[in-house]
């Protein structure tokens, strides 16, 4: 079940990081070791986009609790329905701006 896990975990990884690097303003890297992506949000010159995600019905943590201002941190490890729902509601947001 591991490995079928891990091989669930890369996928929807990549789903989001191809996701996210196609919105003006968004940045993602590729994660190493953990099952939360972290997103550059510099490039919108907002200063709370959890909150404004949070406002679209979408709950992310803001980083810069973890001294990584400018980003927010997205868990992709749940189901690929719930994951391309969350990519719909951020470029909702950003298409807000």
């Amino acid at each position: 079940w591991l490995n079928g896990v891990l091989v669930y975990l890369r996928k929807n990884h990549d789903f989001l990081y191809d996701e996210i690097n196609q919105i003006k303003g968004l940045k993602m890297r590729k994660a190493e070791a953990t099952y939360l992506a972290w997103v550059d949000y510099s490039g919108l010159n907002v200063t709370n986009f959890a909150a404004m995600l949070e406002r679209q019905g979408l709950g992310v943590m803001e980083a810069s609790i973890f001294m990584g201002k400018g980003h927010i941190r997205i868990n992709f490890a749940t189901q690929r329905h719930v994951l391309v729902e969350a990519v719909q509601r951020i470029k909702s947001a950003v298409e807000m701006l």
